[in-house]
């Protein structure tokens, strides 16, 4: 059920609500898959990235998230880990500029945010430098632990694998991770480029999503993948 307020922030917007719900039965089974782990529930935090730029990995974190929140009856937060291009704020409705970057920085100011959904809350990136991941420090693994113990789950708006190297540090971070690939458009061989990038950096990418499949996963295509 939607939150009972008059405020315009936290809201979808009507181009985001209608991928969420054309999402809504491709994601299904995934979140049945997410469930049959090897410890038998949610990971506590789960990136979704992308091979390149513009394959679809914001609205499918949305949708995923948005999913998990209200089928599996857990709190939910989905973050935007990426500083360039993640529509998540404008998508949202949210003004943008206190996000995940100030947090992870010691800022409290910058708080989640409620979204029109039960249970699921979002935090964009704010404003901050995208180097912020190579920091090897005590403050933003502590910042980033009691995120996550906030919620049964976060999920992570990455950035796309092939355009930047901050992923790999993300997804050292992550639980699990997924890589959504632009059916028809993204070739079989820039997939695997990023598939072994991401192998590289830790041995826990859980499956991949085909983003505006039509009804069959092209064989020629991915037959390999």
């Amino acid at each position: 059920m939607p939150h009972s307020n008059a405020q315009t922030s936290g809201v979808l917007t009507g181009e985001a609500r209608r991928i969420l719900f054309a999402s809504q039965r491709e994601l299904s089974q995934l979140r049945g898959n997410l469930f049959r782990n090897d410890e038998g529930g949610l990971p506590a935090s789960l990136l979704v990235t992308s091979a390149r730029r513009g394959e679809g990995k914001t609205t499918t974190a949305i949708a995923l998230a948005h999913t998990l929140a209200q089928h599996s009856n857990s709190r939910v937060l989905l973050v935007s880990a990426d500083p360039s291009a993640s529509p998540m704020a404008r998508l949202f409705q949210l003004d943008g500029q206190l996000g995940l970057a100030q947090y992870l920085q010691g800022d409290d100011q910058a708080a989640p945010q409620k979204t029109e959904f039960d249970r699921l809350e979002v935090m964009p990136w704010g404003e901050g430098p995208r180097s912020l991941w190579h920091k090897d420090n005590d403050q933003l693994s502590e910042r980033w632990a009691q995120l996550l113990a906030q919620y049964e789950v976060v999920v992570i708006d990455g950035p796309a694998v092939l355009d930047t190297p901050e992923t790999l540090a993300i997804h050292q971070l992550a639980a699990a991770t997924l890589l959504v690939l632009q059916c028809e458009v993204t070739k079989w061989q820039v997939a695997q480029v990023a598939l072994e990038r991401l192998k590289s950096a830790g041995d826990h990418v859980i499956g991949s999503v085909m983003n505006q499949r039509r009804y069959y996963v092209p064989s020629r295509l991915y037959g390999k993948f």
